[in-house]
Parts: structure tokens; C-alpha cells; sequence
């Protein structure tokens, strides 16, 4: 799977990691925007150099589930006016103090609960930026991000009201 990385600092480090994220053969493009753009500038740039016809977005601390992007990609095979999917987000280290225990209720309520609820209502109205995966055609249709705060929402929206469907993908039980 090629994947892209996309850069903050130039003084954070990050772009050594990447180069050899890429050396090692584990990504197939290095970005970095050169000038301060905040993170909807950096997925525009993807959005203008990537392949694909499903494109994946992930914060740099988002972590998968072993079949999440598999999870995540069988809602696109299944409805061809599928416009993004949003992911179920949780704590891996909810156990590690008060606040991670506080952090994973909040989760467990406002994403897993609440996305799931408006998911089945056909009212969710957001793809988190954290992680969430977008048709290309649905992207390109609306213009990509606009450079704002709540940028994951306003996308949301903008597809919504372009007329393509946006759904939550629930978190596999075991």
C-alpha cells in the first residue's frame, strides 16, 4: 500500500522520519508545504497528488484496528454515491490514567455512540479529520477542503449538500 506523509515543522523532526520512512520502502511520497497552511492546506496537496479513487485521512497519532481501512473500504464497494465513511475512534491507553479513562467515555459517548445514532438516522455531519476515508469524485466535486477552523465538519457538509451519502463505520465486536 503506498501512503503519503505530510509534514508540520520544519523543525519537529518529522521530516527525517519520513525520509526514511521512505528509504525503508514503508511510503511512497514525501510532502511538506513550505509555508504555514495548517492541515487543510496539507490534504488539498494530497488530494492533488494522490491516485487513488478512495483516499484515507489520518492524524499522525491515529492508530488502526488490524481491518479498519478493510472495514472502512466495504462501505465504498457497496453504494457508489458514498461520499466519505467516518471512523470509529477510541483510546488505546484509556487504562493509563484518569484523564485517558475520561477521554475514552467522552469517546465512547460522542463518537462511537452519538455517530453510530446519527449514522442510522442518515444525519451524521461529520468525518472526523482524525480518520475518515473519501471518494476522490465526491472530493473533487465540492473543491476539496476550504482552509478554516471545523474544516472535517465544513467538508462533511459541503458533500452533503452536493448530494452524496456519508456513513460511520462501526467498530467490528469481538
Amino acid at each position: 500500500m503506498d501512503a503519503l506523509a505530510f509534514l508540520g515543522s520544519p523543525t519537529d523532526g518529522m521530516t527525517d522520519v519520513a525520509h526514511t520512512l521512505r528509504a525503508e520502502g514503508l511510503i511512497h511520497e514525501v510532502l511538506r508545504l513550505r509555508h504555514r497552511g495548517g492541515k487543510s492546506a496539507a490534504v488539498n496537496l494530497g488530494f492533488a497528488v494522490c491516485t487513488g479513487d478512495i483516499i484515507v485521512i489520518a492524524d499522525i497519532d491515529t492508530s488502526f484496528d488490524r481491518d479498519a481501512l478493510a472495514v472502512m473500504l466495504g462501505y465504498f464497494a457497496a453504494d457508489s454515491r458514498l461520499g466519505a465513511v467516518s471512523g470509529d475512534l477510541g483510546v488505546r491507553n484509556e487504562r493509563a490514567s484518569l484523564i485517558t479513562r475520561c477521554q475514552a467515555i467522552e469517546y465512547g459517548i460522542s463518537i462511537s455512540l452519538g455517530r453510530r445514532i446519527a449514522d442510522v438516522l442518515g444525519i451524521l455531519s461529520i468525518v472526523s479529520g482524525a480518520f475518515g476515508a473519501f471518494r476522490r469524485s465526491a472530493i473533487e466535486s465540492v473543491g476539496g477542503q476550504d482552509v478554516e477552523v471545523g474544516e472535517d465538519a465544513d467538508l462533511t457538509m459541503k458533500l452533503r449538500r452536493a448530494g452524496w451519502r456519508i456513513r460511520f463505520a462501526l467498530r467490528r465486536t469481538r
